[in-house]
Parts: C-alpha cells; structure tokens; sequence
C-alpha cells in the first residue's frame, strides 16, 4: 500500500511539474 501511495505521489508531481513546463 505504502509503496502504490508513493508511485501514485510521484506520477502526480511529474505530471504538475510537465504542465508547469508546457
């Protein structure tokens, strides 16, 4: 469970930081 929160966690700040680029 710890570890899908975290992949979860992760996707989501890589897909806030490749729209801030956009």
């Amino acid at each position: 469970m710890m570890v899908t929160m975290h992949s979860i966690n992760v996707v989501l700040l890589f897909i806030d930081t490749w729209l801030n680029r956009m």
